[in-house]
């Protein structure tokens, strides 16, 4: 059954009924071995590349959410609003249109699309629908929807060209260090209530939804993924993490995976890693520091070693699933 309290449902066996085929894919992120299996499918996979190139992107135009769907996403926002859940704004985003790989080197497509767009559908996909919309659409909540107006076979993920979800682009870092046992250990912290995605669960340290600003000149360009992620990145670390550049220097961060997350009907993901030569104790009393007040996460951060969390797997956010199993591999 649908969730009536949240827009997302994250029930394993819940995705299984819309995504069966695409979960038995070798492209699904998984460790035969521990038979570990995250709700993510692998696009592009850095760790086998010798060189690491993030790939490139064009800008192709603007997003246009459907018709059919702008009352909904009226709907949504002023739900979201009124539980101070959209506090960060209605920022330009960008949309995967489509993707292509060729000689492993990886080429989107992307889209300008709003921050808002991506909450009224990748983040309200199992929301249940008013009479009146599930009538018209003939569905009863948004992930059934996409999976019919874009005529994708039965249990199978839609393609970004025939999707019409906002698909935009989110970076999870995950932060590696040593504990004073000299193991090594990853860091996360927990969200708070206020959040749309994920509340209460435990995540990486430091993600993102990535902001777009190309010019009209830009159009059908190349343009490298790297540097569209590190302007970001430099900006966010210092609202989420309170750490300086010379800690966390986006230089030493490895991309290690491009997913699209089955939970978000297919939103796209970079994962990406940064080892630091920091003990965890250390850099834990620094962050607590520096840490300015916010709302998306609690001021606690947690490690733990890989052994941990693989033992633990099932009571693990998608998120962290993601992370360790990339890791395990």
């Amino acid at each position: 059954m649908i969730n009536k309290h949240h827009f997302l449902t994250y029930d394993t066996n819940w995705l299984t009924r819309f995504y069966h085929q695409t979960s038995q894919r070798a492209t699904m992120l998984r460790n035969k071995e521990l038979q570990l299996t995250a709700p993510y499918e692998i696009i592009v996979d850095y760790r086998n590349q010798g060189q690491l190139d993030w790939g490139s992107w064009e800008y192709s135009g603007e997003f246009c959410i459907a018709e059919e769907l702008t009352s909904i996403k009226k709907q949504f926002i002023s739900m979201l609003e009124q539980n101070d859940g959209l506090y960060k704004g209605n920022n330009v985003c960008p949309r995967v249109k489509t993707y292509s790989i060729m000689q492993n080197k990886l080429l989107l497509k992307l889209e300008k699309a709003s921050y808002f767009d991506q909450v009224a559908t990748n983040l309200a996909l199992d929301y249940p629908l008013e009479e009146t919309d599930a009538t018209s659409l003939q569905a009863r909540c948004l992930r059934e929807w996409d999976l019919q107006q874009s005529n994708t076979p039965h249990g199978t993920l839609p393609s970004f060209e025939s999707s019409q979800l906002a698909n935009t682009i989110g970076v999870s870092l995950g932060i590696t260090v040593k504990n004073k046992n000299n193991e090594k250990v990853f860091l996360t912290r927990t969200r708070t209530s206020h959040v749309a995605v994920a509340a209460h669960q435990e995540v990486l340290p430091f993600s993102f939804s990535l902001n777009f600003n190309p010019t009209p000149s830009m159009f059908g360009k190349q343009q490298s993924i790297k540097e569209l992620i590190k302007a970001d990145f430099i900006q966010e670390q210092a609202e989420e993490l309170g750490i300086d550049a010379s800690v966390l220097d986006f230089e030493n961060v490895k991309p290690l995976l491009l997913c699209r997350e089955l939970c978000r009907g297919g939103k796209p993901q970079f994962f990406c890693e940064i080892e630091l030569d920091m003990c965890y104790e250390n850099l834990q009393n620094h962050i607590s520091e520096n840490l300015l007040p916010q709302k998306e996460f609690t001021s606690t951060i947690k490690s733990h070693t890989l052994n941990e969390a693989q033992q633990s797997f099932s009571t693990l956010s998608p998120e962290i699933k993601a992370f360790v199993v990339a890791k395990s591999s």
